[in-house]
């Protein structure tokens, strides 16, 4: 063995020992994985030229030569790979057809060596070791320098291109040890295996195995010196960064920008390189915005500097992201500061995008403005009911009338005002509050057919103005108002009069305002004649009927928005139990806003038609599990029952349970399976039995100490209808609910 054969098999067994140290720190690790892959093509070039430097004939030096192709050939594509996953090239070397082409040329001059001719024309021996006799006059010969070369200057360009954007000193301290090292060992190898042979030089011969373990043991000095290869906060804020979904920009002590996120990158359109080096004050374009992100820089730096720990880690400020088409993002972005050995590294902004919460916010501040005045008109139609009962105890017209103008003033929150009947061609003032003596002798007396009132009384609809000092600016001026409000007083078709009043400001009328004044008109104008009092009390109730319709046809609406919001949901989740958690809390929700369905298109507030209900459920959930391959027959055979409100939604609550856990589990890898549910009057109540043909229930369930969401909910919703549960002994799973209609008696 020459001294060169047993340099080779010592390098041999180098690569090994750190090819399988690196493996055994993380198996799990594509760049340890990398690394072993290297180490191990180094290692058989290594144990192919031990044998070759010390072969008897030609022969044999040629075989050795050949096999040791496939380590000398594959290294420079392999290190390239081991390059993209140490600079976290994610996009790139997790493309399999990307790698895949990385590797065909070497895969070609492993191939082209066995067939040859390749670089190597002969193979000499002197002195007792073979030598190469290069073809550095041939294609290949040009090809393997631009592919050995390439690959590895484009692998050195690389590591560092990625310690000159780290913002890690640690990292940069990495990436320059690994990119010196390989630099050198570029060179010798060159300078051995090419440019020596290439000049008949033969004084050393190809070496590159031996030389290459100068950059295997740089790799793994950074494995044991930096932790290399340890899932590192840098490491796992990469990943971090482009799977969250907030925009992350990270800046460098100095401002610029150092990296992106690529959903920054999706959301504003810019590329990663675009933004790269740019100051974030080119970035944000708003001045005054760009001013208060660099006080929030500088605050974060003094309280650095002062190693304060009494501020917030993180500063909340708002800012407006532009994008590649010209127009702005709100943002809600949290400023973090970066350290590393407690030096500053930079900073982070994470930002989210608020036009989804913005447009959440205007639809919350409607419906906040719409319940406002739902409010407001159940408060003015709870004055009007109690106008009205009071209506119907009193006796005299001077006491109704005096009633209805101190309602009509405290509903509007007006001073001034009267009521007047008509008698004859006139409209006289009957009572008034807080008219001056102008006023009372300008209004206490106006002819039927004549100004200002006669369209009013004629037509017999309200008159509302908030801006009486345009229509009459002498009067506005002079009796000090601004309001006004004429409401005619209606029995039946009947004018018999008119209910003014008066406000010194500006009222903001809503529709309902003049809603209510006209109730208060025909209240009025029933009870003064004493016919119209029951016809108005019937119309309030449809009113109310009307409105607790509506209520039911909302709830329903709400719990479809909340269907959808949790379909939605199982959009951004891959865990599979999660997302049939999800489909489970669907099916739920729809078996509840069945119910308001039904109270809505039936118009019964009161009693649901249990048959019609439980085929539409049961038809909604067997459609949710049919499929091409799976036939579901359902038996259902419902008794004509109406039950309430507090009974059916329990009901169908439990219903919902069963059937789901039937539909589930019963019918696995079956082809058609049969559901049958039957429910009927008995003398103690009613009876729900649910029944199927599959697999059966575990002889280990106990029904009475389950711990599965599904039974519990059974059980509980069961105590609600005052029900028991029975598990009925079958080849399937047969459940039978004995349970009564249920009366709340006390309720608002």
């Amino acid at each position: 063995m020459n001294l060169y054969s047993f340099l080779s098999l010592i390098v041999f067994i180098i690569y090994v020992i750190m090819g399988f140290y690196a493996l055994k720190l993380d198996k799990k690790s594509p760049l340890n994985q990398a690394f072993f892959i290297v180490s191990m093509a180094m290692a058989l070039w290594s144990l192919a030229f031990t044998f070759f430097f010390m072969a008897p004939d030609k022969e044999s030096a040629w075989f050795f030569y050949k096999l040791s192709s496939w380590g000398r050939s594959t290294h420079p594509a392999l290190l390239l790979i081991f390059s993209l996953i140490l600079t976290r090239r994610y996009r790139i070397w997790k493309n399999k057809f990307i790698i895949f082409l990385l590797l065909v040329p070497a895969l070609i001059f492993v191939w082209q060596t066995y067939t040859g001719p390749f670089i190597t024309g002969d193979l000499i021996l002197l002195n007792g070791v073979w030598y190469e006799d290069l073809l550095n006059n041939s294609p290949w010969w040009t090809a393997y320098s631009f592919y050995f070369v390439g690959y590895n200057l484009v692998s050195l360009f690389l590591v560092w291109e990625w310690g000159q954007s780290a913002a890690i000193d640690r990292e940069k301290k990495q990436s320059h040890f690994i990119f010196y090292s390989a630099l050198l060992v570029l060179f010798l190898a060159l300078f051995t295996n090419a440019i020596l042979p290439s000049l008949a030089i033969y004084s050393v011969p190809a070496v590159g195995n031996i030389l290459g373990m100068g950059v295997i043991i740089a790799i793994w000095y950074s494995i044991t010196h930096y932790q290399l290869m340890q899932i590192d906060p840098s490491m796992a804020g990469e990943i971090i960064m482009d799977k969250i979904t907030d925009m992350v920009i990270l800046l460098d002590p100095e401002g610029n920008i150092s990296r992106v996120n690529p959903r920054l990158e999706m959301l504003l359109g810019f590329s990663q390189y675009s933004l790269r080096g740019r100051h974030y004050s080119t970035f944000i374009q708003n001045q005054v915005e760009q001013k208060v992100l660099g006080n929030k820089i500088d605050f974060l730096k003094l309280q650095h500097d002062k190693r304060s720990r009494d501020y917030p880690l993180n500063q909340k400020i708002e800012l407006h992201y532009p994008t590649r088409k010209g127009d702005t993002i709100p943002v809600e972005a949290l400023i973090s500061l970066i350290t590393s050995e407690d030096e500053i590294a930079g900073f982070a902004l994470v930002a989210q995008d608020q036009r989804q919460t913005i447009k959440l916010k205007q639809e919350i501040q409607e419906k906040l403005k719409a319940q406002e005045n739902v409010k407001r008109h159940l408060k003015a139609l709870q004055s009007l009911n109690e106008l009205i009962v009071s209506m119907n105890q009193i006796i005299t017209p001077q006491e109704l009338l005096a009633k209805t103008l101190d309602s009509s003033l405290d509903l509007l929150e007006f001073q001034k005002g009267g009521v007047y009947l008509i008698e004859g061609d006139d409209l006289k003032l009957k009572i008034h509050k807080n008219f001056d003596d102008d006023m009372l002798k300008a209004n206490s007396n106006f002819k039927v057919d004549k100004k200002p009132f006669a369209s009013l009384l004629t037509e017999g609809s309200c008159f509302i103005s908030n801006c009486y000092l345009e229509i009459n600016p002498e009067k506005a001026r002079r009796w000090k108002v601004n309001s006004l409000a004429a409401v005619p007083l209606k029995s039946k078709e009947e004018i018999l009069g008119m209910l003014v009043v008066f406000g010194e400001d500006k009222h903001p009328f809503l529709e309902m305002d003049k809603n209510i004044l006209e109730s208060i008109g025909r209240e009025t104008g029933a009870s003064l004649s004493r016919i119209k009092a029951e016809e108005e009390i019937i119309s309030a109730l449809k009113d109310k009927e009307v409105l607790l319709t509506e209520i039911h046809h909302r709830v329903k609406n709400n719990m479809q928005i909340i269907s959808s919001l949790l379909n939605l949901q199982t959009i951004f989740t891959s865990d599979e139990n999660i997302r049939q958690v999800i489909r489970e809390s669907q099916g739920r929700v729809r078996s509840m806003a069945l119910v308001h369905e039904h109270i809505y298109q039936k118009h019964t507030l009161s009693q649901v038609d249990l048959a019609s209900y439980m085929e539409g459920l049961l038809t909604e959930l067997i459609r949710g599990y049919q499929s091409p391959k799976r036939e579901i027959v359902l038996d259902l055979d419902v008794e004509k029952i109406d039950l309430n409100l507090d009974t059916i939604i329990p009901l169908g609550l439990i219903l919902n349970e069963l059937v789901t856990n039937s539909l589930k589990y019963a019918f696995k890898d079956r082809l058609r399976g049969l559901l049958s549910v039957k429910i009927k009057k008995t003398d103690e109540g009613y009876c729900m039995e649910v029944k199927d043909d599959g697999v059966g229930l575990p002889p280990e369930i106990d029904i009475e100490n389950t711990t599965t969401l599904g039974l519990m909910l059974v059980q509980n919703l069961s105590q609600q209808i005052e029900g028991v549960v029975q598990l009925v002994p079958d080849e399937g799973a047969y459940f039978k609910i004995l349970f009564q209609e249920i009366y709340y008696k006390d309720r608002f």
